[in-house]
């Protein structure tokens, strides 16, 4: 290793600010401009340098643009180019940059449980919990989420000490999340919900099929086992749409308006036959398997 990565110090500007105006005189694309790189740099925008003997030789700064990201922009001294420092410089600022992402978002956990703390009564839901407790590997990586996870499971507690307290949390994948996260004393109960049964998917054709009597809901029932609501929602509108340009045209042929409006049964059948369902069989061996090794009803 010819190279030392540090992140980015005030005293570093000038000798920075040379690196990235040369390459820009080389030809190099500019991503943004001087005065914009400055700008990111004084402002505390990650930035990591490259030094050589004490000489710096390249850098690499990101402007930080809210829910957008980032931008990056790196530069090199022309003698230290093609020998992988710009893959080194690009893979230290992207560990800051998540790592940054990181404590933005263990901050943001735990000022809202303190704003939920001052409520008096509150059901708490969390969607695709695992994005947040993602199980942890055997040592914390650089820019990994170990840091959101660790700050929620020190917030579970705290949130369960009170009374008329209610944390519910979903996920596709329970496989995914951290164990701990899963420990009794955490969560009193682990709910297994798969597709919908059979009444289940009565009920949702039903309500597609506008109750229609001539429609064999029970077919549609049978003809969609492992369809979630939204392959059966799916179907239907295909059935749909199919029913509506037959009609369209018969009435454009002159032949008048059917004397059936709307999507008959084969229609509803010839579609959940195009429809491929979300949930697969591998799927649902998957969820069987974490049945047995999870749920607590």
């Amino acid at each position: 290793m010819h190279w030392l990565i540090h992140d980015y110090r005030e005293h570093d500007l000038a000798e920075v600010v040379h690196l990235i105006d040369s390459t820009a005189e080389l030809g190099q694309e500019s991503v943004f401009s001087l005065a914009e790189c400055i700008s990111a740099l004084t402002s505390r925008q990650p930035a990591v340098v490259a030094v050589h003997q004490g000489v710096p030789i390249g850098a690499a700064l990101a402007c930080v643009a809210g829910e957008r990201g980032w931008v990056m922009r790196i530069a090199i001294s022309a003698a230290w180019r093609g020998r992988g420092l710009a893959s080194a410089l690009l893979v230290e600022l992207e560990r800051r940059l998540i790592a940054a992402r990181v404590s933005r978002l263990a901050a943001a956990l735990r000022s809202a449980f303190a704003r939920i703390a001052e409520l008096e009564r509150v059901l708490v839901f969390i969607d695709e919990v695992e994005e947040i407790a993602p199980v942890r590997g055997e040592a914390a990586q650089p820019g990994g989420l170990h840091g959101v996870t660790n700050e929620l499971l020190k917030l579970i507690p705290g949130f369960r000490e009170r009374d008329e307290r209610l944390l519910v949390c979903a996920t596709n994948s329970v496989r995914s999340l951290d164990p701990a996260f899963l420990r009794p004393g955490r969560f009193d109960y682990l709910i297994p919900i798969g597709t919908p049964d059979a009444a289940a998917r009565s009920a949702i054709w039903s309500r597609y099929t506008d109750g229609r009597a001539e429609v064999d809901v029970s077919a549609l029932m049978a003809a969609s086992e492992l369809f979630t609501p939204a392959d059966i929602e799916h179907a239907a509108r295909v059935a749909a749409q199919a029913s509506f340009e037959r009609d369209l045209e018969a009435v454009g042929a002159g032949a008048g308006a059917p004397g059936r409006l709307g999507a008959s049964t084969e229609d509803y059948l010839a579609a959940i036959a195009q429809c491929r369902p979300t949930v697969t069989p591998e799927m649902v061996d998957e969820f069987s398997a974490d049945i047995t090794a999870h749920a607590r009803c």
